[in-house]
């Protein structure tokens, strides 16, 4: 939770509105009523029912062409990322905060 916190307001002081998520069904809700959103980094290991695997799955079936970059402190997992978001890069944990805001920037400016 700390690293996602640290994550988000470093995004914020790039310029970038942020929404967070605790949970990939939070992160549904959010996505649902939130059009604006422009890409979507998750944890594949999340709390509840649904991982960040089945969210990046949703996401490309009702929100096709939104990036959903993934990441893990489990390198292993990156393969099984590779598969699902092939146009998207896996960040491996640990992680910097400011590299890892840089490319999601980059990535989000890169789609408009």
């Amino acid at each position: 939770m700390l690293i996602r916190l640290a994550l988000s307001d470093c995004l914020a002081e790039r310029g970038l509105r942020v929404f967070e998520a605790s949970s990939a069904s939070e992160a549904i809700d959010v996505l649902e009523h939130e059009p604006e959103i422009e890409l979507v980094f998750t944890d594949i290991r999340m709390p509840g029912p649904i991982n960040g695997i089945d969210l990046a799955n949703w996401v490309h079936a009702h929100r096709p062409g939104l990036p959903v970059v993934l990441t893990s402190g489990d390198a292993r997992k990156a393969e099984l990322a590779a598969r699902i978001t092939p146009e998207e890069p896996f960040i491996a944990k640990p992680y910097d905060v400011e590299t890892v805001a840089d490319r999601i920037l980059d990535i989000a400016l890169n789609q408009k």
